[in-house]
């Protein structure tokens, strides 16, 4: 079977654009969270759901978002499993826009407010708020594969998902 879904690889947790949203989302049904219903969001070619599997000796996560514009608001989910287990909620992240020029035509996300997070050690919001580079920073638990989603996502605009891992 090949494996066409995205892998982290980062080299001193450098980060790695794992995919980009231009489709908003929904939430996962309660019965559609198991590896068999969400297995074929792990692919290349995804612009609604982003699927990624973290590689062995990977224990944190540093989460970063580019948007279009300015003031772009989005809401984007972040689920997780152990392997083939059932997904689970970890966070749910309000991200709005910056100003700082990303390599593409985007811009950074310079607001992070996370509402909800399911770990059992809460993430940290660095840099935040300072038309900078906001950071969404946090120990993945174990949690080897990794779905964002973007379940409000600014109209006519893209959203970028990077994510650094150390």
């Amino acid at each position: 079977m090949g494996n066409a879904y995205y892998k982290l690889s980062t080299t001193k947790g450098q980060p790695e654009t794992i995919g980009t949203a231009s489709v908003q989302g929904t939430t996962l049904a309660v019965g559609g969270r198991t590896w068999a219903d969400v297995k074929t969001y792990f692919r290349d070619t995804q612009t609604t759901y982003l699927g990624y599997t973290v590689p062995l000796g990977i224990n944190s996560g540093e989460f970063r978002f580019q948007t279009k514009a300015e003031d772009d608001a989005q809401v984007v989910e972040v689920w997780g499993s152990r392997g083939t287990d059932h997904f689970t909620l970890l966070a749910t992240l309000t991200l709005t826009g910056g100003t700082q020029t990303a390599d593409s035509s985007l811009v950074f996300v310079d607001t992070i407010v996370a509402s909800t997070e399911n770990l059992p050690k809460a993430g940290v919001v660095c840099d935040n708020a300072g038309d900078g580079i906001c950071r969404y920073s946090v120990d993945l638990c174990g949690f080897d594969k990794i779905l964002v989603m973007a379940t409000t996502l600014a109209a006519g605009t893209t959203l970028a998902v990077q994510l650094g891992g150390y």
